[in-house]
């Protein structure tokens, strides 16, 4: 399973220090370019082992009350490929999925239905535009669609987006998550939009991940994942204390924000993720999934 670290627009540095392979830009950034060229094509020889994918930014734009089309957006993704084509280890684009309803009201199923319906319209009409190779062009399903949807999208492309929904818990997204995967063939593979907890990676057999979770030092100036950041201090202090010393320096508000630097707790939290990476792509090995 790859880890891809969303929003790489800020602290690319960090990602590059600890060799990250997989990132995922926004054409909702207004800055994308400039950063590409200034961060990451700098570094030649690092840049074409990198792997992009490009979100077509339209829950951003939705969200902000604005809007784009889909010829919009191939013209788009045209000139990206025409400057960026063969700079990258691959670059994938995500076509313009249809958000339904208005921020902040609750869309009916019938809008759900409409917009899967015009969602997979600008997915085909993406395709045949002929801009970039057909692989390349990802489809999304979200959740509260029809997972029936799937058999359709898999039709078309062997990997495919599939987007639960953030404001459902895990149970409440296993149960959506399990209709879809009863459905999808062994051999397709999945990106999880958003998706990087320990429950759902390793409940299901993604072929790919992403979320902005690794910046979560910078958003909140804290720590999580608690118990990989005690392997780790007791690594870092070599087990030169005793236990006693050790249970009162995880006391959470020390942890968080008096043992280490905002620049350690951006590293570490960005291990994080590399090591989930290894071991949950170990895990499904041993369940026998194993990707190319």
């Amino acid at each position: 399973m790859k880890v891809v670290f969303s929003g790489p627009t800020s602290d690319p540095a960090f990602l590059q220090e600890q060799k990250v392979k997989n990132v995922l830009f926004t054409f909702a950034d207004k800055h994308v370019e400039r950063c590409i060229d200034k961060q990451w094509l700098s570094k030649i020889d690092y840049a074409q082992d990198l792997t992009v994918w490009m979100d077509s930014g339209a829950f951003t734009v939705w969200n902000t009350g604005g809007n784009f089309t889909v010829e919009d957006h191939i013209k788009r993704v045209d000139e990206f490929w025409k400057k960026y084509k063969g700079k990258f280890k691959d670059i994938y684009f995500i076509s313009l999925d249809v958000i339904p309803g208005k921020p902040g009201i609750t869309p009916t199923q019938k809008q759900r239905d409409e917009s899967a319906k015009k969602t997979l319209d600008n997915y085909l009409e993406s395709k045949k535009s002929g801009v970039i190779p057909e692989h390349l062009w990802l489809v999304t399903l979200h959740q509260h669609e029809d997972p029936q949807l799937i058999l359709e999208y898999q039709k078309h492309n062997d990997y495919l987006c599939i987007s639960p929904a953030n404001d459902q818990s895990n149970e409440g997204r296993s149960k959506w998550l399990d209709q879809v995967y009863a459905l999808i063939d062994p051999k397709i593979k999945t990106h999880g939009l958003a998706v990087t907890g320990e429950v759902m990676v390793e409940r299901y057999p993604w072929y790919s991940v992403d979320s902005i979770s690794w910046k979560l030092p910078r958003m909140y100036g804290q720590l999580f994942y608690k118990d990989f950041w005690t392997k780790k201090t007791a690594e870092r202090i070599n087990n030169k204390t005793t236990q006693e010393q050790l249970n009162n320096f995880f006391n959470l508000k020390e942890l968080y924000f008096n043992n280490y630097t905002d620049k350690e707790k951006l590293r570490f939290q960005i291990e994080y993720f590399l090591d989930l990476e290894s071991d949950i792509t170990d895990l499904w090995k041993n369940r026998g999934v194993i990707w190319n």
